[in-house]
C-alpha cells in the first residue's frame, strides 16, 4: 500500500504511470481540484509544477492555497488568507470576533459589527458618518456637515475657515493678516502696514504709515515726533535732551529744561520762567526768566533795607520795586544770586538784538509814557518786563532825596565801579528803543535786578 502511494506521488510529479493505482487515485481527487493521477492526463511540466501538497491531496497554487496546512481553498482575488480571515467579493477581510460578515453592508470596528451606512471606523474607533469623519487616525466632528483638513482649516460658529499661518482665531474679534492674527479695531479690520489701532478704538495713519498718537505726533511735514515715548508738536514744542517735552514760549525758539522752567502765558507768553523763582531775605517772592544762559529776575527787587527807598512814596514800591544806592545794591540779592554785572548786561543786550533795539524788546508792555504821541511801551519779548521806576539823588545822610523820571526812565545798577566814586548802570528810555550804559555817583538811588549764580 505504501509503495502505491509513493508511486502515485511520483507519477503526478514526473508524469509517469504506476501499475494498479490509476483508478484508486482518480477517485481520491473526485471532489477536489479534479487533478487526474493518470500519467496520460499530465502532459507538460509547467502545469504540473503548480501542484502542491496539502494534507492528503494536492492543490493548484495558481488558483488555490492550503488553508491551515490541511484544507485546499480557493485564492481570494489572487490572495491567500488565514483561518482568522475570510473572503468576500474577491477581497480578504478579518473575521469580526471570529465571525464573517457582509462587507457590503457592515464593518467590523473594535470587535463589533456596525452598519456601513451609519458608521465608520477610524484607527479601530467607531464614529458616526453623519456628524464625524476620520483624519489621520483621529475622529473629528464635521463642520456644518463638511469634512476638512485640520492642518490648514478650522471650524468656527460661522463655518469653515482657513487657518492664519497655522493658527486659529475668533473672526468676531480677530482677523488674519499677512503679519498673523490681529485683534480687530472696534470690530473692524485694518491694515497694520498703514494704520495703528489705538486704545480709543480709532485707527491712525501719518502719510500712509501707522503711528500711536499717545507716543507720537503726526506733523504736517509727514514725519512723526516722539520724545521718550511722549508725543510732541515740533511747531510749538521741543524734545529736551531726548527725555522731556517742553513748549516754546510765545515767539521764543530757545529750548530749555522743562523740569526747571516753564511758560506762563498768564504773566508773559514769551517768558521762560524758573519754576522755583527766588525769594529775598524778607520772604518776598519774585519771578525769574531764562534769557540765553542767564537767569534774570523778572521784577525789580523790593527788599526793604537800609540804603533803599521807595520812589516818592511807598505806593510806588509795589509797582516798581525799591531804589538802592550802589553799596547797598551789592549786598541785597538773596543767597545764590548776585547783583548783575556790567558784562552780564552787555551779554543781555547782545542776546536780545544789540544795544540799538534791545530796549524795546526788554521793556514791559505797559506803564511806559508816550513820546510825541507814540507809546513808550516795549514788546517784552523775553519776559524781562523792565519798568520805568525812575531814580533818586540827593544827600545820602538825610532823607532829602529828589526823585525823577518815573514812567519815562528805568535805570539798574551794575556791580562794576567806574572810578572811586562812580559805578556803571544800564538805562532804558520811553522815547527810544535803546539800552545803554552810563555811570554816576554811587549815592544815587536806582533799581536792582539780580542774576542767578552759575
Amino acid at each position: 500500500m505504501k509503495a502505491q502511494v509513493v508511486c502515485s506521488l511520483l507519477a503526478v510529479a514526473l508524469a509517469i504511470s504506476c501499475s494498479n493505482s490509476g483508478n484508486q487515485e482518480a477517485s481520491s481527487f473526485e471532489n477536489g481540484d479534479k487533478i487526474s493521477s493518470s500519467s496520460s492526463s499530465i502532459q507538460n511540466s509547467s502545469s504540473s509544477s503548480n501542484l502542491m501538497p496539502c494534507g492528503s491531496g494536492f492543490f493548484n497554487s495558481a488558483t488555490q492555497f492550503c488553508l491551515n496546512g490541511n484544507t485546499i481553498t480557493e485564492l481570494c482575488g489572487g490572495d491567500a488568507y488565514s483561518v482568522y480571515q475570510f473572503c468576500a467579493n474577491d477581497k480578504v477581510y478579518d473575521l469580526c470576533v471570529g465571525i464573517g460578515y457582509n462587507p457590503a453592508n457592515y464593518i467590523c470596528c473594535n470587535n463589533a459589527q456596525y452598519d456601513i451606512n451609519t458608521y465608520g471606523c477610524c484607527n479601530n474607533k467607531q464614529y458616526f458618518l453623519a456628524t464625524q469623519f476620520c483624519n489621520e487616525n483621529s475622529v473629528l466632528n464635521k463642520c456644518g456637515g463638511d469634512t476638512y483638513n485640520p492642518a490648514t482649516q478650522f471650524c468656527n460658529e460661522n463655518g469653515l475657515l482657513n487657518k492664519c499661518g497655522g493658527d486659529t482665531y475668533n473672526p468676531a474679534t480677530q482677523f488674519c493678516n499677512e503679519n498673523g492674527v490681529l485683534n480687530k479695531c472696534s470690530g473692524s479690520e485694518y491694515n497694520p502696514s498703514t494704520q495703528y489701532c489705538h486704545s480709543d478704538g480709532k485707527t491712525y495713519s501719518c502719510v500712509n504709515k501707522p503711528f500711536n498718537p499717545s507716543t507720537h505726533y503726526c506733523h504736517t511735514d509727514g514725519k512723526t515726533y516722539s520724545c521718550n515715548n511722549e508725543a510732541f508738536n515740533p511747531t510749538i514744542q521741543f524734545c529736551y535732551n531726548g527725555n522731556f517735552v517742553g513748549e516754546y514760549c510765545g515767539i521764543r525758539t530757545e529750548t530749555y529744561d522743562p523740569t526747571l522752567y516753564e511758560c506762563r502765558a498768564n504773566i508773559n507768553p514769551n517768558g521762560i520762567y524758573l519754576k522755583a523763582g527766588l525769594t529775598d531775605v524778607a520772604g518776598n517772592k519774585y519771578n525769574a526768566v531764562l534769557i540765553g544762559e542767564q537767569i534774570w529776575m523778572a521784577e525789580n527787587l523790593n527788599y526793604n533795607v537800609s540804603g533803599s527807598v521807595c520812589y516818592s512814596n511807598n505806593s510806588f514800591c509795589a509797582t516798581y520795586g525799591r531804589l538802592y544806592n550802589w553799596q547797598t545794591a551789592k549786598t541785597v540779592c538773596p543767597y545764590g544770586w548776585h547783583l548783575s554785572s556790567d558784562a552780564e548786561w552787555q551779554e543781555l543786550a547782545v542776546i536780545t538784538g544789540g544795544e540799538e533795539t534791545a530796549g524795546v524788546k526788554l521793556k514791559a508792555t505797559k506803564l511806559w509814557d508816550s513820546f510825541n504821541n507814540i507809546s513808550g511801551n516795549g514788546m517784552d519779548n523775553y519776559g524781562f518786563s523792565a519798568l520805568p521806576g525812575g531814580f533818586g539823588y540827593g544827600n545820602i545822610n538825610n532823607s532829602g532825596y529828589v526823585f525823577d523820571d518815573v514812567g519815562k526812565y528805568g535805570g539798574w545798577w551794575s556791580a562794576n565801579e567806574q572810578g572811586g566814586s562812580n559805578a556803571y548802570y544800564w538805562i532804558m528810555w520811553y522815547s527810544n528803543e535803546r539800552i545803554s550804559r552810563n555811570w554816576n555817583g554811587k549815592a544815587d538811588m536806582r533799581s536792582v535786578r539780580c542774576v542767578k549764580d552759575q
